[in-house]
């Protein structure tokens, strides 16, 4: 069974002072879903960066454990990190061209849509989104 161990995630800033995450401790299982939620720039992207080893390490100092398999990816070679990013992850990043403008409203972005407005914001409310009044 997949199963991936987060383990004490600390990231810091260049200078070393400043924690960007502290303490972060998770596990993720195969057909589990798993949402990362936060207002811009509280470090979601980040954290997802580092559970691959994709952050820049002259620019973050990243410590803690991610557990993938019985494998530790910060002490994975090259050869070992590319095996699994090729084979099991599959990590879209960001593109701000085509992604929701958060200054505008959900609303925005649903007026084309004949969905009922009760089930979009039933939708929502799942995902702990903001919800017109009703």
């Amino acid at each position: 069974m997949l199963k991936i161990d987060i383990q004490n995630i600390n990231i810091k800033s260049p200078n070393g002072e400043n924690p960007l995450l502290k303490n972060i401790k998770f596990e993720l299982e195969k057909n589990k879903i798993f949402t990362i939620l936060g207002k811009n720039g509280t470090g979601k992207s980040t954290l997802i960066k580092s559970f691959m080893k994709l952050l820049d390490p002259n620019i973050y100092n990243v410590s803690g454990s991610v557990i993938w398999n019985d494998n530790d990816v910060y002490k994975l070679n090259y050869k070992g990190l590319l095996d699994i990013r090729s084979k099991y992850v599959k990590y879209i990043f960001q593109d701000p061209v085509n992604s929701f403008d958060h200054l505008k409203r959900f609303e925005y972005y649903f007026k084309r849509f004949t969905i009922d407005k009760n089930e979009i914001n039933e939708l929502l409310e799942y995902f702990f989104l903001p919800v017109k009044e009703k």
